[in-house]
């Protein structure tokens, strides 16, 4: 009966696609699915947004629109589960460990988010009231993109012992840094028709947040804030950065932003952090 229970709902929420590619873009059971959606709803409070979106005066493209946009967030926090558990955890354990850091980062959103992250999510909430859905119901759909990579950091916070918010400013610092703020928001932008494509940018868009939780994780033992490791590495690896950032700098002025581009800016990015 839970089970059917638990088939029935994530597929009323989900669709049929989205749990199907995360078992291949994860490399995962449909289980681990299952429990990263039960706990992706409890994290995210999901029960109201759900409600939000169903009983709100809207009309129905617009009730459509945001539909989709909620499911396609939370599959993105359902990833960062799957990486967080290794495939495993039960979904009581995740939200236990996780709740508090997810909970503390989603109060700090507006004094968090800058730069490209602010920019999408400003575009966002513009583009759901066009299409006619209130203010406040496309503000509750936005703000889960706003959480994107809230899982990764609430969890190396809860492991190091630090301030989640603490770890996000450098979090977002790197990534403004390096540009991998906006090589990160092209990828999950991307929906290639070739499924080897439409799976290789998946992973890019997780890995390119990934790569910066394991840097500030192998750095967060040495002395000093975060944010002043990132800077004095950064000042070390100025030059280095300088060529990196005219890499991304030619992704950025070129007419089609292909997979193959951002694949060799990852394997860039991760040679450059590892220093």
């Amino acid at each position: 009966i839970v089970a059917t229970k638990l088939a029935n709902r994530i597929v009323n929420r989900m669709g049929l696609i989205h749990p199907f590619e995360l078992v291949e873009e994860e490399g995962v059971s449909l289980a681990a699915v299952v429990a990263g959606f039960v706990a992706g709803e409890r994290l995210l409070g999901m029960d109201a947004i759900w409600e939000a979106i169903e009983t709100a005066p809207m009309i129905e493209s617009a009730r459509l629109l945001l539909f989709e946009s909620a499911a396609a967030a939370l599959r993105v926090q359902i990833a960062d589960l799957l990486r967080a558990g290794a495939g495993s955890l039960q979904p009581s354990k995740l939200v236990a460990d996780l709740g508090k850091g997810v909970r503390e980062l989603s109060q700090a959103t507006t004094r968090l988010l800058v730069g490209e992250g602010l920019t999408q999510s400003d575009r966002m909430r513009a583009d759901f009231a066009a299409a006619g859905a209130p203010e406040d119901v496309a503000a509750m759909v936005a703000h889960l993109y706003d959480l994107d990579g809230a899982v990764g950091l609430a969890k190396l916070a809860r492991d190091c012992g630090l301030a989640p918010t603490v770890l996000t400013r450098a979090f977002i610092d790197l990534g403004a840094r390096l540009g991998l703020d906006w090589t990160q928001q092209t990828a999950a932008r991307m929906n290639p028709s070739d499924p080897w494509e439409r799976l290789l940018v998946a992973g890019l868009a997780r890995d390119f947040q990934q790569m910066r939780l394991d840097f500030l994780r192998r750095t967060s033992g040495r002395r000093g804030n975060p944010e002043a490791v990132v800077a004095a590495w950064a000042d070390r690896q100025a030059s280095a950065i300088h060529q990196f950032r005219a890499m991304v700098a030619r992704a950025q002025s070129a007419a089609l932003v292909g997979p193959a581009m951002l694949a060799q800016i990852a394997s860039q990015a991760r040679n450059l952090l590892a220093r």
